[in-house]
């Protein structure tokens, strides 16, 4: 069996751009080998700051005779046509043309054998193309090369079955060396297979797989936690981050002085992890150790000065935020209220100011339609976006919300709103009882969403810049878990309203609007595992309600598995059949009514009418069984198709009337 190994060894690659070089370069080796009928057995990726590696085992070309049929003169042609054909294609032997009839002509052919292309000859190739196939978000030129790489690239290391695949991309001729970890060595490292590949990057400080770098970077921290008994604050994004930024994962420990212990603990961990990526710790009893973690590619007995250089940038970085806090504070709330009437909100939309009005009227709003009682803050809910004009803010955006629940409080105003503050953007479900920040959360996304359709824009792509599908999976979430009903045509109107009242022009599609998120939401939860049916047959049209909408989901679910559900999507079927979605006004007649059949089913579907009436929430399993009877009986022993036209008419009407009752409760037409 046959095993290819491709490194693109260069300048540091952003992590970012690894998993764009890693994600691409298999799904177009992916596509290459399928297109060529090669047979594989795996197929696997890496990636380091400084190199991306593509290894495919087992690969194993198929065998397949390849033939082109050439057509010659036609059998009649004179012999000199013929000694022609046979000449140009190198045949000696007229015995060895065939003969075939097209368009009732009959001519001579000839079926040319093609020479397969070797495993090599394949890959030489395709190289070129599938390098300059993948999709970098920032990519990069370098000299007078066209060629686009995420960093410039160094060498290129290019072996099949321990022979060199020669081919030339962005100035740089393919080998069969590869270099060592950039910090330790410099000297070129031959590589003739993949084991002398795999030994020779380890010996020589490179640690290939991700996973690997993490788990080495876990152990230190865990052994560190376990000495000095403390609890590391584990941040997903940033261990990914870190380990895609060395190629050998050193672990070092410092420490800050307790001092800066007066800043928020948020703020202290973010300027650890965001600005120096670094790793948080904390006590036994919950509070923030003074220690941190940083990795670096750097040898340990360079210890003490790489230890030292950080604390002293992190004590600046400290510095920094406590001078920010300090000028932030010399600013009332009331002037910085005056400072958002100067920043846009979204291109033609207002200010950050005419943000917060609306904030603050669609929180009252909610509320009672919710009801859910907010009156007492609902004043302090005009500074909810203020932290929008701090230093602090500028230099951390990412703290936006929680530096306004922290200022919120310096300057007096009651933890209530100030925890809402800080949970507006971040809302999880620790949150979901405190109905003030459940109101501010679900506002402020909901504005956020308007505004972005309002003003034009559009979601497309697999990108989503402004993280509206975010915003929409937070706010079908949130309705879910509070479980509260809340109509989005009437909340869109309403917001409609404020707008015109700020005299804002705007372009909204309500029903576009709708139909983004009731798509969203089905996406939703078909990945939880709803059938997609089930969940098309209780979405409107004209509507979004989220948790409505799921209570209805989880009660024809249950309907569904039971034995009377069982039994009325048989006879409903067997209706639908019948009518064939015939167009008709609805008219019955009951002095029509000739068999027992029609009264019966007549008397039933007024029976589930009125439960409808009564509650449409309520699905009372037992009057759709008696239904399904009904519906069967009539089947059974009525023609629908009478010879009389009224009467027809009439039974006609009597089914459709029944498809419009029962699809009432639900679409089961989808199902």
């Amino acid at each position: 069996m046959n095993e290819f190994l491709l490194e693109i060894y260069g300048e540091e690659i952003p992590s970012s751009a690894q998993a764009i070089a890693k994600n691409d370069l298999k799904d177009l080796f992916v596509i290459f080998l399928k297109n060529e009928k090669i047979n594989f057995s795996s197929i696997e990726t890496f990636a380091t700051a400084r190199r991306v590696t593509v290894i495919i085992k087992g690969l194993r070309n198929k065998e397949i005779k390849l033939t082109k049929e050439i057509r010659g003169p036609s059998t009649s042609s004179e012999k000199k046509a013929v000694e022609g054909f046979l000449k140009s294609q190198g045949i000696k032997n007229e015995k060895l043309l065939l003969k075939k009839t097209v368009k009732g002509k009959e001519y001579f052919f000839f079926e040319k054998k093609i020479q397969q292309k070797s495993l090599p000859e394949l890959f030489k190739s395709e190289m070129f193309s599938i390098l300059s196939s993948i999709k970098w978000k920032k990519s990069m030129r370098w000299s007078s090369f066209n060629e686009k790489w995420s960093r410039p690239i160094k060498s290129i290391l290019c072996i099949l079955n321990k022979k060199i695949i020669n081919f030339d991309y962005a100035g740089v001729s393919s080998g069969n060396f590869t270099y060592g970890n950039y910090y330790y060595f410099k000297k070129k490292i031959k590589c003739n297979n993949l084991n002398n590949y795999k030994k020779a990057l380890r010996k020589n400080f490179v640690l290939l797989d991700k996973k690997e770098r993490i788990k080495k970077i876990e152990v230190e921290l865990e052994k560190f936690c376990e000495k000095n008994k403390l609890k590391l604050n584990y941040n997903q994004e940033l261990m990914s981050r870190v380990s895609d930024s060395v190629e050998w994962p050193n672990v070092f420990f410092g420490s800050f002085s307790e001092n800066f212990f007066d800043l928020p603990d948020f703020l202290i961990t973010t300027i650890l992890s965001e600005k120096q990526d670094n790793f948080s710790f904390k006590k036994k009893n919950g509070e923030l150790s003074n220690f941190f973690s940083f990795v670096s590619n750097l040898e340990k007995k360079k210890k003490r000065n790489l230890i030292n250089g950080n604390q002293n940038v992190l004590k600046a970085r400290f510095k920094d935020a406590k001078f920010f806090i300090e000028e932030d504070n010399k600013v009332k709330l009331s002037e910085r209220l005056k400072k958002l009437s100067s920043i846009v909100f979204y291109n033609d939309l207002g200010t950050l100011l005419e943000r917060s009005v609306r904030i603050q009227k669609l929180c009252l709003k909610i509320s009672q339609l919710l009801k859910l009682d907010i009156r007492e803050n609902i004043n302090n809910l005009l500074y909810s976006n203020v932290d929008l004009t701090t230093e602090l803010v500028r230099e951390y955006p990412s703290l936006q919300g929680q530096v306004g629940g922290f200022y919120a409080r310096l300057f007096g105003i009651n933890e209530k709103c100030c925890n809402a503050f800080s949970t507006q953007y971040e809302f999880s479900k620790k949150n979901i009882e405190d109905d003030l920040s459940f109101i501010l959360s679900l506002s402020q996304k909901v504005d956020s969403l308007f505004g972005f359709f309002a003003s034009d824009r559009k979601v497309s792509g697999s990108g989503d810049p402004f993280g509206v599908r975010r915003m929409a999976l937070s706010i079908i979430n949130m309705l879910i878990e509070k479980k509260k009903s809340l109509s989005f045509s009437f909340i869109f109107e309403v917001l409609v309203e404020i707008y015109q009242s700020q005299n804002i022009e705007i372009k909204f599609n309500k029903l576009k609007v709708i139909e983004f998120l009731n798509k969203r939401f089905e996406i939703l939860l078909t990945e939880k595992g709803y059938e997609i049916n089930t969940v098309k047959s209780c979405i409107k049209k004209e509507e979004f309600d989220p948790s409505d909408t799921f209570a209805n989901i989880e009660r024809l679910k249950e309907f569904l598995i039971s034995t009377e559900g069982n039994e009325f999507i048989k006879s409903y079927k067997r209706l639908e059949s019948i009518i064939n979605q015939q167009e008709i006004d609805i008219k019955i007649e009951t002095k029509l009514f000739q068999k027992n059949e029609e009264e019966i089913l007549y008397k039933d579907i007024l029976s589930l009418k009125k439960d409808y009436l009564k509650s449409s929430e309520v699905l009372n399993k037992q009057s759709f069984y008696d239904l399904s009877k009904s519906i069967n009986n009539f089947l059974d022993n009525v023609i629908v198709n009478s010879s009389d036209e009224k009467i027809k008419y009439n039974r006609v009407s009597l089914l459709k009337d029944c498809e419009k009752i029962i699809n009432n409760f639900f679409k089961f037409s989808e199902l």
